[in-house]
Order: structure tokens, then C-alpha cells, then sequence
């Protein structure tokens, strides 16, 4: 595929065209380098990857190390010349074979997960140019995670470097070239205005190529041959980091502390998955002695990650006010070095979002909403922060007025970064999934709650039928079932509309509903949820005065929450009851949960729930007096207790604690 069809597919591919433009009338101009890849059975990413590098490269090698797909065909289809290897379970050895047969004077590595962001030929042609380098770090900027819960994480890897036979690869995985190039350079490799974005290391990417299996049956024949090599061990204790094998990565990365030198360049990066993983095993102590030893004795105090994993250790030591002056210095360091392995928003957004769960654990409700939503203006489809936004204002009138500067923002952003692309406000893929989680947590809070939001955010939805959908459940939350239930009806088959309808028709009839249909059970317990059918939600019945949508809603949240501490349970029980105004109930389930050995900040909360529950029966009880013939008029009828409010915002922090530090 060329000229015109490959520019069409460029476009598609969301590529800035203003480079695509240059790049094409410069074509008989390429940059004098070599694309060398690797591949094996990579037809799903390997188009993408060579036409984000086409308008760049004068050749393309590509190593095929067994291909069965099309993967041969399409390296064909845009000029590159394919070489056949057997693979040894050596990425070196592979890797080495497509630099041996560049002939281009400059070499750019690339995997076919990986796509090259648009640069200025004049920037590449400086890059080029200058005589005294041998090699240059490129940014790579990896996804990582499952479909709605995604970070990323950013790293300097030495992919630009001269075509010279002293610079090869090193390393049977993990392999690298910086080693090499830093040893013909007179000073160190500098990083270039080169950005790779990889998406290899999200969840379903890993599972689909069995990389798990793959890696380690690689990293234990290359320590069975050398045991000792601290770059294997590193990668072990990273593969083992990788796939929650907390305990295992401990026994790998914490030998290699007293062996390593902090110039050393992937120190900061154990250091680092050591206090993670120590405190994912349970060792809060442990998590913060490393992070402190990653700053003060090898002197990453310009490192904003390793103080954001000190805060974690602190906050779970229940030390918040500690772990929130930690926070603010990583905020002053601003964005990690791009030499460090640092996570997307660190230093920046996630660490203002972590400052406001601070603020949670010190009840500083007003303080951390507005943490929340500055973090939601340096980053507006930051999830994270909108989650514990709407959390908050659940239950406080004041903070939920703070909804719509952070929709505000959100929207403004999009429009934005829409018009510069010439394209519909919203019209992003990512965005229209980011605004259908944002309803759909919000509706588990409330749309009728500030209809304003809960509008513009409906408003900006691009498919029809969505609109149609969340403005019909707005109707049902506001009261208009029969307004809502008419929307719904006039959406396709098979969809929400349809499950959602079922779910009201049961809370109308008092009855329960099932995922018949092929509908998945989650949805139906989430249509449940949404349209406020408390007793088909309960089995054993629901209260008498059914509790507001908020409480029920984030308790049946929790139910299903994993890693539930064993004091959740009766302290959600007690919540639950507490909303329902069955203070008797409520009392014995706080009582029950502080006897259950938990952390300090559940236990506070428990306590709390308990003496709210004992002041509300000691209200009740007064009130009645008051109401008496003999003491009317004489006795005044007590006023609802502020603390109410103050508990149910102090047990829905604590029961849904921020997962992200």
C-alpha cells in the first residue's frame, strides 16, 4: 500500500497530519536511517508501527522468527526487506541479526506494538547531524493495565543509535544497547525529542501472546547460565512485579540493593518496585524504608514515584498528614526525569489525586475535593480523581457544586484538543468512554443530584442511542419512570435499553429480574442499581424506609469490591442500616466491626458509626419526651445530628480506598 492509500490509512489511524503533509513531499529527502524489527505473527499492530515510521526511514529490516498470520505480507507490502531467523530464545540474537544487515548509517529499533510519534523533519536531520554521537535515549511511553483501569508508564530506552559493528545488542531478554553506545560516547547519551508510545504491556496484549510463560522459560535458561548477573535478576524480579508475584519479586530485587551503585541506571527503578511490593505483601514498614532508602542514601530525591510509594507505606501506617508532605514534595519536582521509569502523572495529577485522599483520612472533605478537582484540571479525563469527586459529593451539597467546574474543564479540554484536529468535540474514542463511565458511577450516586452535570455530560455523548439512553435514566431518577421508560423503548433490541427496562418493570412489580436474554448479570445488577429497585436487589427484603440511592448503591459497590478487608463487611451492614434510619441495627454492626481486628482508619470509622448510632437513639428517645402531652412546648424536639453526615462521608473513604499510589 502507498501514496494515497497509505496516507488515507495515516489519517484514519488518528496521525498528525501536518507531518504527514512534510513528510510526503519529502520523499525522494528520507532520513538516512534503518528501521530494524523483529516479529512473529504480528499482523494486529505491524501495519500501524510502519506507517507511523514511513514518512522517516530509507529502509526497513524486518527479522520474521516464525510467522504463521500475514505478517510477512504486510512488511512486504510497504518495501521491507523480510529476513528469516530460527529463534534461540534470544531477543539479542535476533535483534543482532537485522543490525548486521542495515545499510542505512543510522539505526532506529522498533517492535510492531509500537507506534512513532510525528516529529519535524528538521528536528530528526539535527539529531542526525551531529558528528560526536554515537546514540541517543528515545522516550518510550508504555500502556499498561486493563480496559477502564489503564496508566501508563514512561522510560528513556537507547533506540536511535549509529550503524556501527561495536554497538549490538546485549541481554537474552530485556535487551538493550545503551551499554554499548555509552562506551563510544565522550559523555552520556543524551535524550531525544523521540517519542514511542508501546502498547504491548496491557493486560489483554500480555495474555494474548503468552508472554508470561514466554519470558520466564527465557530468564531461567539465561540465570541457569549465569546466576549472578544483576541485569537478569533485575528483569526477574520486574517479570515477577509484573504479574503480582509480590513475594517473589521481593526475593529478587532486595538482594540486589547491596549490590548495586546508585549511577547504576535501572537502580531507582528496584528501589522502587521494592517498596511497592512490599507494601502489596502487607509490609507497610518495609515499603517506606525502601522508598526512604531510594531517596536518602541513593540520592533519588529528584525521583517524584519513589515519594509517592512513601506515601503509600505512610498512608497505610495511618500516618496521612506525613504521607501528604511527601506528596507535596513530588508536586514541586513536577514530571520524573525522562531518565527514570516513572508512571504518567506522577509528580502532576495522580500525585494531586493522591494528596486528596490524604485530606480523606485527616476529614478534610472540602480540602481534598479540591485537590480532586485540580487534578481534573492538569489531566480532565484523569477517572481516578472524578471517582473520588463524585464519592464526596454524594453525601456533601457544597462539594457536589464542585461537579460542574470539573465538567467544565473536562468538556473545555475536549473541545480544545478537537479543534486542532478539525474534528467534532467528544468525538474520540477514549473520551466517549471516559464520559460512559462517568454517568454510569454517577448514576449509582445520583443524576438527579445535579441534573446540570449530569446533562452536559449527556450532551456530549456523539452516538444517538446513548444519549437517548442516560437521558431516559435521568428522567427515571428524577421520578419520570414512565418518560424514561418511553426513551428506552425506542432504542434497538438486545441493548441496555432493554435490560434496563426489565429492571424497572421488576421494581414497579416488587419482583426480581434475571440476566435472561443473554444479558450478563453484572449489567442486570447494575440496571438494579440504576432504576432503584432496592427489594429485587435484596434477597432478604430491603428496610422498611429504603435507604437513598447513594448508601445502597455504594454498599452493593463494596459487596463486590476484591481485596474487601474483613472489617468491611458489618461496617458497610452498619452504614447501610444507619441510611435506613435503623440506628438499633446499625449500633450492633459498627459494635461487630470494631471488634474485628482492622486497620486504624476502618476502626475510626466504626467507632464513629457506633457513637452516631447510640447519639441517634439517645435523640430518639428525647424526641419522643419532647412530644409527650405533658412536655410539649416545654422540652424543644432535638435537631438532626450534624455527625450523620460527617459519618457517612468518614465510612465510604474509608470502605473504597484510593488504588493508585
Amino acid at each position: 500500500m502507498k501514496g494515497e492509500d497509505v496516507e488515507a490509512a495515516f489519517r484514519e489511524g488518528g496521525a498528525v497530519d501536518e507531518w504527514w503533509e512534510e513528510a510526503r513531499t519529502a520523499e525522494s529527502e528520507k532520513l538516512r536511517i534503518s528501521l530494524c524489527m523483529i516479529v512473529r505473527d504480528e499482523e494486529r499492530f505491524l501495519q500501524g508501527c510502519l506507517e507511523s515510521v514511513l514518512p522517516y526511514v530509507s529502509e526497513m529490516i524486518v527479522v520474521d522468527t516464525g510467522s504463521v498470520d500475514r505478517t510477512v505480507k504486510i512488511a512486504q507490502s510497504y518495501g521491507a526487506r523480510v529476513l528469516q531467523a530460527t529463534w534461540h530464545s534470544d531477543f539479542s540474537q535476533a535483534r543482532n541479526k537485522g543490525l548486521e544487515a542495515a545499510v542505512q548509517p543510522w539505526i532506529l529499533v522498533l517492535d510492531a506494538d509500537e507506534r512513532l510519534e510525528p516529529l519535524p523533519l528538521e528536528q530528526w536531520q539535527m539529531l542526525l547531524a551531529d558528528e560526536e554521537r554515537f546514540g541517543y535515549y528515545v522516550q518510550l511511553i508504555s500502556r499498561v493495565g486493563c480496559e477502564g483501569a489503564e496508566d501508563e508508564l514512561t522510560d528513556a530506552v537507547c533506540r536511535l543509535f549509529r550503524n556501527d559493528e561495536r554497538i549490538r545488542f546485549a541481554g537474552a531478554i530485556h535487551e538493550e544497547t545503551a551499554t554499548a553506545v555509552a562506551a563510544l560516547e565522550r559523555g552520556g547519551l543524551p535524550l531525544a525529542p523521540v517519542v514511542v508510545r508501546h502498547e504491548g504491556y496491557r493486560d489483554e496484549v500480555i495474555a494474548a501472546r503468552g508472554k508470561k510463560q514466554r519470558n520466564a522459560a527465557i530468564l531461567q535458561n539465561a540465570l541457569r547460565r549465569n546466576p549472578a548477573d544483576p541485569v537478569l535478576r533485575y528483569a526477574m524480579g520486574t517479570e515477577c512485579c509484573t504479574y503480582g508475584d509480590w513475594e517473589k519479586a521481593i526475593g529478587w530485587l532486595e538482594p540486589l540493593t547491596a549490590e548495586l551503585p546508585p549511577d547504576c541506571g535501572y537502580a531507582s527503578d528496584v528501589l522502587l518496585k521494592l517498596s511497592r511490593s512490599c507494601l502489596a505483601m502487607g509490609m507497610a514498614e518495609a515499603a517506606a524504608h525502601w522508598a526512604d532508602r531510594g531517596v536518602q542514601a541513593f540520592g533519588y530525591a529528584d525521583f517524584p514515584d519513589l515519594y509517592e510509594a512513601w506515601a503509600a507505606a505512610l498512608l497505610e501506617l495511618d500516618f496521612a498528614e506525613k504521607a501528604l508532605k511527601k506528596l507535596e514534595i513530588a508536586l514541586k519536582l513536577g514530571t520524573a526525569s525522562s531518565f527514570y521509569s516513572s508512571a504518567a502523572g506522577a509528580g502532576s495529577y495522580r500525585t494531586m489525586c493522591g494528596a486528596g485522599f490524604c485530606h480523606e483520612r485527616m476529614y478534610e472533605w472540602e480540602a481534598a475535593a479540591d485537590r480532586y478537582v485540580s487534578a481534573i484540571q492538569a489531566r480532565p479525563d484523569y477517572a481516578p480523581a472524578w471517582e473520588r469527586l463524585l464519592l464526596l459529593g454524594a453525601w456533601d451539597e457544597e462539594i457536589r457544586s464542585k461537579w460542574l467546574l470539573a465538567s467544565t474543564s473536562l468538556l473545555q479540554a475536549d473541545e480544545d484538543e478537537t479543534s486542532k484536529k478539525g474534528g467534532q468535540a467528544g468525538e474520540g474514542l477514549k473520551q466517549q468512554t471516559l464520559l460512559n463511565h462517568l454517568l454510569c458511577k454517577l448514576a449509582y450516586i445520583g443524576l438527579e443530584l445535579q441534573p446540570e452535570v449530569s446533562a452536559q455530560l449527556i450532551e456530549a455523548l456523539v452516538e444517538r442511542d446513548q444519549r437517548i439512553f442516560w437521558q431516559g435514566l435521568l428522567l427515571v431518577q428524577q421520578g419520570d419512570k414512565a418518560g424514561g421508560s418511553q426513551l428506552w423503548q425506542s432504542l434497538p433490541a438486545g441493548g441496555w435499553g432493554e435490560v434496563y427496562t426489565a429492571a424497572l418493570d421488576s421494581s414497579a412489580a416488587d419482583d426480581s429480574v434475571s440476566a435472561g436474554g443473554g444479558a450478563d448479570s453484572a449489567l442486570v445488577t447494575q440496571a438494579l442499581h440504576h432504576v432503584r429497585a432496592w427489594q429485587a436487589l435484596c434477597a432478604s427484603g430491603a428496610p422498611a424506609d429504603a435507604p437513598p440511592l447513594a448508601w445502597c448503591s455504594l454498599l452493593r459497590m463494596q459487596a463486590a469490591s476484591p481485596g474487601r478487608r474483613p472489617a468491611a463487611s458489618p461496617l458497610a451492614a452498619g452504614a447501610f442500616a444507619a441510611a435506613a434510619g435503623a440506628w438499633p441495627a446499625a449500633a450492633v454492626h459498627f459494635t461487630a466491626a470494631r471488634a474485628i481486628a482492622a486497620p486504624p482508619w476502618l476502626a475510626r470509622a466504626a467507632a464513629s458509626g457506633a457513637a452516631a448510632a447510640y447519639a441517634s437513639r439517645a435523640r430518639l428517645l428525647c424526641g419522643r419526651r419532647a412530644d409527650s402531652p405533658a412536655a410539649r412546648g416545654v422540652i424543644p424536639a432535638p435537631a438532626p445530628l450534624q455527625s450523620e453526615t460527617e459519618l457517612m462521608q468518614r465510612i465510604s473513604s474509608a470502605l473504597f480506598p484510593l488504588r493508585l499510589l
